[in-house]
């Protein structure tokens, strides 16, 4: 007798996002896809006829490329319970080697404090960290038996499990994941460690920061990333003695060097550091008070960044950058619409290649990956690649998947690009990015939505939103960037129009409400706004633009509501940032204008 077995493997949203470095985020994507892996693995040692993911996808060569959360496989012999209890096991086992990866580096880098660890709940949280869930269904017809089983899948989910509390009296909760105690609270930085006086964590945390050696790239290497490649081109001299400074400086407060081991776009200058920004602390420097050498290290180090800024005839380095967020579109209905292993096998495959490409697409764009599971992926990209990365990304989904297209269900990506200054929280940053993902999926999917956070605006923001339909990159975002580049119109246009947007709002109803309108010219008030918005683009041009002539591909953006008007204002303000991050990058040898922060 058949079933069809799926398994889904948790926590997945919360647990990535419980991170304060980059390193976390990674180190919580890696470990999930590890886990995952290891109970296919189980699954299909079992003698399970994997469907998802891919039975390639767990060949050696794919063992650190990222798979879903998900499983799904064909038991034509035994009993499906004990197969989805093996595969818990092969998963809690991956779990606990990575404990045992943890209490070897205290050993070996931090032994006298390793100790200090509390083993007992350790294992207690490692032994109920999974949210396992496994349902199967007799197979007789493929496409009921997945419906049959996913309906169970979903109530099982939706089932709440009520465990006693395993929490310790007068124990600090974790920093990263409040809902745990700690099992370690270090009383000193141990930088070998990543870890800071003061900083709780519970034991998942706390494998998450330390267990695997790698550090993954900081938020401000990807900002940075600009001026690092036009240092490459223009100042190859400066850039040396740059890295020369960060050599000296690394594994302190202020600079660190990662593996750019897989993240080949960063070996030019394989540091973390803010000094590129000119942010360094007083209690930071204060750390290096009594070594004298690298304190003047610091200073040269800062002083050849001016140099370089003078030279290249820049502002300040950009501080901004971008996270995009995406999910693939109507993947219910495309799996739905398989009848069969073989073709649910070929969407997994699909997927898993798609995976495979994301990564290269985002690391060609100067990017850092995330996650790439299936439809899902998360990156980091410097603020003049991001809107490009976008969308190759979603013409790359849509080519690799157009094949399961059925009736008007079509395989398509929703994106969220989320910019933001690199100070920010990292979970403010990932739930930005999510909500410019969630509107673009609510513009009727198949969407781009594009956020601007700025430093003292905090959860607010300004953006917009647009059909891939429509080549928003190609056909509003390079209008308008190659617009203010060419100085066709200053940038004072942008906040012009947002005034007016703000006048005109409160008499919407006489703007936009049909009753009030003249019934013997229809259009009169809808002509009236273009003619304002014109006469603004004609007052506030360049001082080198022809607005007659050189604003023309602006003026053809629909500006006849207040709502075109307003998506017109967001997108300009938006676009400086890109100029300026453009500028920095392509070698114009003309003065950057500071962005208000």
């Amino acid at each position: 007798m058949e079933y069809l077995l799926t398994i889904s493997i948790g926590p997945v949203q919360d647990f990535i996002a419980a991170a304060r470095k980059t390193r976390d985020l990674w180190m919580g994507s890696k470990m999930l896809c590890d886990v995952t892996r290891a109970a296919a693995l189980a699954v299909q040692d079992i003698g399970g006829d994997l469907v998802f993911p891919a039975p390639s996808c767990l060949s050696s060569d794919n063992s650190d490329k990222p798979i879903a959360n998900k499983i799904v496989a064909v038991i034509k012999s035994g009993d499906p319970k004990q197969v989805s209890e093996k595969a818990r096991e092969a998963a809690l086992e991956c779990l606990r080697g990575y404990k045992s990866k943890l209490l070897e580096k205290f050993k070996s880098d931090a032994p006298s404090v390793s100790s200090a660890i509390d083993n007992t709940l350790l294992d207690s949280q490692i032994e109920n960290f999974l949210e396992y869930y496994a349902a199967w269904w007799q197979m007789e017809d493929y496409a009921k038996a997945r419906s049959n089983v996913e309906r169970l899948m979903a109530g099982r989910k939706a089932l709440r499990d009520f465990k006693p509390p395993d929490g310790r009296a007068g124990v600090p909760k974790s920093s990263l994941d409040p809902s745990r105690e700690s099992v370690f609270d270090p009383k000193e930085d141990l930088p070998k460690l990543g870890i800071k006086k003061g900083e709780p964590l519970d034991g998942v945390s706390l494998i998450k920061r330390v267990a695997e050696i790698r550090r993954f790239v900081s938020v401000s290497r990807v900002a940075a990333d600009p001026f690092i490649r036009r240092l490459k081109s223009d100042c190859p001299d400066i850039l040396r003695q740059l890295r020369d400074a960060a050599e000296a400086l690394k594994d302190t407060d202020l600079v660190q060097r990662f593996d750019c081991t897989g993240m080949s776009q960063y070996k030019d200058f394989p540091y973390d550091t803010q000094l590129l920004f000119g942010d360094a602390s007083e209690s930071e420097r204060k750390n290096l008070s009594e070594d004298q050498q690298k304190l003047d290290k610091v200073d040269e180090f800062c002083r050849l960044v001016d140099e370089a800024r003078e030279t290249l005839k820049v502002g300040e380095v950009i501080p901004y950058f971008a996270v995009i967020a995406a999910d693939g579109d109507h993947m219910g209905a495309l799996i739905s619409s398989t009848v069969n292993p073989g073709d649910h096998r070929k969407l997994s495959a699909d997927l898993a290649e798609f995976s495979a490409e994301a990564e290269k697409i985002v690391a060609k764009h100067q990017g850092a990956l995330v996650y790439s599971g299936g439809d899902d992926v998360l990156a980091f990209l410097p603020l003049d690649k991001a809107l490009a990365c976008a969308d190759e990304l979603r013409n790359k989904f849509t080519d690799m998947l157009k094949g399961f297209a059925k009736g008007n269900v079509k395989p398509s990506l929703s994106v969220g690009v989320s910019i933001a200054h690199y100070g920010s929280h990292l979970q403010d940053l990932l739930e930005w990015a999510r909500r410019a993902e969630r509107e673009a999926k609510g513009n009727g999917r198949n969407s781009l939505a594009v956020h601007l956070h700025t430093r003292t605006a905090g959860d607010e923001y300004i953006g917009s939103v647009h059909s891939w339909d429509d080549n928003p990159v190609s056909n509003r975002w390079t209008v308008l960037v190659r617009a203010l580049e060419n100085e066709d119109v200053s940038t004072g246009f942008a906040y012009e129009l947002r005034r007016l947007c703000m006048e005109l709002k409160e008499l919407k109803d006489v703007v936009e409400d049909k009753k009030y309108q003249d019934p013997d010219n229809p259009s009169l008030v809808k002509n009236l706004l273009e003619k304002e918005v014109e006469r603004i683009a004609e007052r506030k041009r360049g001082e080198r633009g022809n607005v007659r002539a050189r604003t023309e591909e602006v003026l053809k953006l629909p500006h006849s509501t207040i709502k075109d008007v307003e998506t017109l204002a967001s997108e300009m303000i938006i676009s400086r940032h890109l100029v300026r991050a453009n500028k920095i990058a392509a070698g114009t040898q003309q003065e950057v204008a500071q962005v208000e922060q």
